[in-house]
């Protein structure tokens, strides 16, 4: 049985997900570089690398230096040979000094862009999928009243009020030993709102976080969708990236995943 058969749906969705970009995108740096894009998807990558401080490294790395700069390497170069052909006097064997000079810019260049390439490389086709477990967290919510909206054939809206306690665990299938960064966000009606309170790591990789619904955290009454996102340290998405999501229950990028639950408030207990 493969690796991939082993996995979840989503976790599956994930990994394709993963090669298809990283496939698509390493074709699109090397044309490139090869000067074959067309300028529609040159300008593509041209706004993907303002996206990123990587995506940024990508375009300086494969995008085509231009004639202008290949003249005036090739002067250079030109310029230093000429200089080690010229006859030195009779009293003094010629020296290999200019010639290494000459040439050390345009080494040095080299090296520069070399390891820039290889960066950029090992950002594009290493970065290792996020652990398949991660896509199987599950995220409970309780500490309030369960609301049916038009019977009970409907799904359950957890509705919390003041003196409540919103309780929300994202509890994975094993015990992890790497436990990712987590964060809450509150949406209503397109506007995300970061939650005050943060997320708590608990054993085993169990994120937790207890709030009582009062003073400053105590949102106006209405409905609302609370977003649990899970990711490597420092790559979440910000609320913008995720308003731009469509709608379904959970998502999946590169570097996080996130859910999203029903939520409702009300003004009394």
């Amino acid at each position: 049985m493969s690796e991939d058969s082993r996995l979840t749906p989503l976790a599956q969705a994930l990994r394709a997900r993963e090669r298809e970009e990283s496939e698509r995108l390493d074709e699109r740096w090397d044309r490139l570089a090869a000067g074959e894009l067309s300028p529609a998807e040159e300008a593509e990558l041209a706004a993907l690398a303002e996206t990123s401080p990587e995506m940024r490294a990508a375009w300086d790395a494969f995008r085509p230096l231009g004639p202008d700069f290949e003249a005036r390497m090739a002067a250079r170069l030109g310029a230093g040979t000429e200089s080690v052909a010229r006859p030195s006097p009779p009293a003094a064997p010629p020296a290999p000094g200019p010639l290494r000079a000459s040439r050390r810019p345009w080494g040095r260049w080299a090296a520069v862009a070399a390891a820039l390439v290889a960066a950029v490389a090992l950002y594009l086709g290493r970065t290792p999928p996020l652990p398949a477990e991660w896509a199987r967290y599950e995220v409970e919510l309780a500490g309030g009243r369960v609301d049916l909206r038009g019977g009970p054939e409907e799904a359950s809206v957890p509705t919390f009020g003041p003196g409540s306690v919103l309780s929300v665990t994202l509890r994975p299938p094993t015990a992890l030993d790497e436990v990712p960064e987590a964060r809450l966000f509150l949406e209503r009606q397109g506007n995300f709102q970061p939650w005050p309170t943060p997320l708590t790591a608990l054993s085993q990789g169990v994120l937790h976080l207890g709030t009582p619904i009062e003073g400053e955290v105590a949102p106006e009454p209405g409905e609302y969708r609370l977003w649990a996102v899970i990711g490597r340290p420092g790559r979440l998405p910000s609320a913008s990236e995720l308003s731009a999501l469509p709608g379904a229950s959970h998502f999946g990028g590169r570097h996080w995943i996130a859910w999203r639950k029903e939520i409702r408030f009300v003004d009394e207990p």
